[in-house]
């Protein structure tokens, strides 16, 4: 796969679909994502080893630890991001980056452009959401109808 500078080239529609310039720019915004989220969690695990969360005012003590857990989650959040990412790297390898995973369409430009890590098409993604949604509420019924 080749090189592509991701500032001067945008996909178009015009083109077919995910051909190896385009798979060439979403892997270069996908590792440029990564490498970034990397050097942030570099920082972050640096900071947190620097910070000393036993001091003696208990009101201190509290905002540290809430601190600490927040940077915490954010970590967590970040590793599921790699995943995602390292996700889609495997589904460029395969041929399968694109399209989505449940209906096999075309994702879309668009899409991928704002999210790169996206497995499923919008009105798949929907249909995922309304479903959760509304077994959350114990109306599963509402997804099943025409």
């Amino acid at each position: 796969m080749r090189k592509i500078n991701v500032v001067s080239y945008k996909p178009s529609r015009d083109e077919e679909y995910m051909n190896p310039t385009q798979l060439a720019y979403f892997k270069s915004k996908l590792l440029i994502l990564r490498h970034e989220i990397i050097e942030e969690n570099k920082k972050l695990k640096a900071y947190l080893k620097e910070t000393d969360i036993n001091v003696p005012d208990p009101v201190d003590q509290g905002a540290t630890q809430s601190g600490f857990e927040k940077d915490c989650f954010d970590m967590a959040r970040q590793f599921r991001k790699l995943c995602k990412i390292d996700n889609a790297l495997e589904l460029m390898q395969d041929g399968e980056y694109g399209y989505c995973e449940v209906s096999g369409e075309e994702i879309g430009l668009k899409r991928l452009e704002i999210l790169p890590t996206a497995t499923m098409s919008v009105e798949v993604q929907e249909m995922r959401e309304q479903y959760v949604k509304h077994s959350e509420l114990g109306d599963v019924s509402v997804c099943f109808s025409e």
